[in-house]
């Protein structure tokens, strides 16, 4: 239970140094403005709510009510670079994300692999949302 708390403790801490990696850099370009409000609005709820239920197997109900609500939060709090339409958007893919995480580690009974690989998606997905890519090589 503790690697869980340290685990969802670290993807936190990510998401909020990358949100500050981008604070500045945000270019307002519709098609890049999407996948930078959803991918780390939908990937952190995930990573939290698999964690939750694993941790928590018998609270499901909770956990998705807290997980939905964090998802919420933490769209918002990427969507808000964006304008009122990033807010939203950022918003209620977080709550879906937030509202399926706990579905998805219930029906996959707990495996180990599917939480390594959301949270390895969470670091990719994330990353390549925030760091510059070079388009001439």
């Amino acid at each position: 239970m503790l690697a869980g708390g340290l685990f969802i403790i670290f993807h936190l801490a990510y998401a909020a140094w990358m949100d500050k990696q981008t604070y500045d850099k945000t270019a307002h370009e519709n098609f890049k403005e999407m996948n930078k409000i959803m991918v780390p609005a939908s990937l952190l709820p995930l990573v939290a709510g698999l964690w939750l239920i694993y941790m928590f197997p018998m609270y499901y109900v909770h956990i998705t009510l807290i997980a939905a609500l964090f998802g919420t939060f933490a769209g918002g709090w990427f969507g808000r670079k964006f304008g009122a339409d990033g807010m939203l958007y950022g918003s209620c893919s977080g709550f879906m994300a937030g509202i399926m995480a706990p579905m998805i580690g219930t029906m996959s009974s707990h495996d180990p692999l599917l939480l390594g690989l959301v949270q390895l998606l969470h670091i990719w997905g994330t990353a390549l949302t925030v760091l510059p890519i070079d388009k001439n090589p």
